[in-house]
């Protein structure tokens, strides 16, 4: 199995709220992200989320101002998920909670990312283990998103 310190491209799909906050960590962590929806302007919405997100903690003095351009450009939003899931190490489903979607994301992702890729699903609530028919379905993981507390001053 390989170390975390071997992720150097994510996919994440579902570029809402969720989503778009957990590509901008990765990003901000030096770390390419292919951020996919279904929709153009649902990925504009999260780029713009994003820039947003990391202009607030520039302000904050977490962030230098003047990285935020590099941050935003390691970030690529798609609609191609097939050729997004190509060469990813880590893959974070953040799609609405919807049972036959999460199914079907799943199956394609199975399809398309290497057999070493982790799957991860953001849900809260469903039993994505009997969603999901993937191969080697040992390599999916709940992953509840949260923000690592050294990122931000006052919590240390």
């Amino acid at each position: 199995m390989r170390g975390v310190d071997s992720v150097k491209k994510v996919l994440i799909v579902g570029s809402g709220v969720m989503g778009s906050s957990i590509a901008q960590v990765f990003a901000a962590a030096d770390i390419e992200v292919a951020l996919i929806d279904v929709d153009e302007k649902a990925l504009a919405r999260a780029m713009g989320l994003i820039e947003a997100g990391l202009q607030t903690l520039a302000d904050a003095g977490v962030v230098a101002g003047a990285s935020i351009p590099s941050i935003v450009s390691r970030v690529a939003p798609s609609t191609d998920l097939r050729g997004s899931a190509r060469d990813v190490d880590f893959i974070i489903e953040a799609i609405p909670e919807i049972p036959e979607l999460k199914k079907k994301v799943f199956s394609q992702l199975g399809d398309f990312c290497g057999k070493e890729a982790v799957i991860a699903s953001n849900t809260s609530a469903l039993d994505v283990f009997s969603l999901a028919e993937i191969q080697a379905p040992e390599r999916l993981v709940i992953a509840h998103f949260s923000l690592r507390p050294t990122l931000f001053p006052w919590s240390r």
